[in-house]
């Protein structure tokens, strides 16, 4: 079996995989003083790391081996299969970008339209040549929360959650709504548009940590919680 780290800006992500499946799923927020002795008695062959974050890298590197001998990989060394048609070295494409490309194309039949709903969110775009053509970052739903408080005198700071309403009738709930309806419509947009270029039968897939909170509002999209997580993984499977 296989433990696989996503480090995040927001969260750090650990599953352990069997056989392309997720067998066990544990989130931890991403700072220095992240802990990971619970995974202690799981049992694994080889640590998968990708991070976007390089120095909480070390640390949680420091972490495992308080627990385990096992091998550690760093993704974003291995040789990555998935074809670039941007203006952009295969190094300056983060580990996260290529394992949800990659788990798509592993997936799903192409051409994939990919919403990585974070801290940042990534519209990655794979065409029917299994092509990486192009993407779109824009703010995640937290930072955008944020910004309010803190550029406001007197809006509050708020924790978002789902509502089936575009429209609040409180502070918060204008604030949450908000937040949330503008990003499910901002990838609406992107959908209509991204498919003048991909085609019509594009398939949408969405993921991320945020993804939970819109997936209900948006219709005709395949909700994929572990995308980049399975990623991770089938990167390591194409190296061996």
């Amino acid at each position: 079996m296989e433990l696989v780290i996503d480090i995040g800006n927001s969260y750090t992500k650990v599953a352990l995989i069997n056989h392309e499946r997720v067998i066990r799923y544990f989130p931890f927020k991403s700072n220095e003083k992240i802990n990971l002795s619970k995974l202690k008695n799981l049992k694994f062959n080889v640590v998968l790391i990708s991070s976007v974050v390089n120095r909480l890298t070390p640390i949680v590197i420091k972490e495992i081996r308080k627990i385990s001998k096992a091998k550690i990989v760093d993704i974003a060394k291995l040789k990555k299969k998935i074809k670039i048609g941007v203006n952009c070295t295969t190094e300056e494409i983060g580990s996260d970008l290529y394992a949800d490309l990659t788990a798509a194309k592993k997936r799903f039949n192409s051409p994939v339209l990919i919403f990585d709903i974070g801290t940042v969110n990534k519209v990655l775009a794979l065409d029917k040549n299994n092509v990486f053509i192009g993407a779109s970052f824009f703010s995640g739903l937290e930072g955008s929360a944020r910004s309010m408080f803190h550029n406001t005198d007197k809006l509050p700071e708020i924790k978002l959650e789902y509502s089936n309403n575009f429209m609040g009738k409180t502070t918060i709930s204008c604030i949450n709504n908000g937040v949330l309806y503008s990003l499910a419509y901002s990838i609406e947009g992107f959908i209509k548009n991204y498919k003048k270029l991909l085609g019509k039968n594009t398939k949408v897939v969405i993921t991320g940590g945020g993804a939970s909170l819109i997936r209900p509002i948006i219709k005709d999209v395949t909700y994929y919680p572990y995308l980049t997580i399975l990623g991770i993984y089938y990167i390591y499977l194409e190296n061996k």
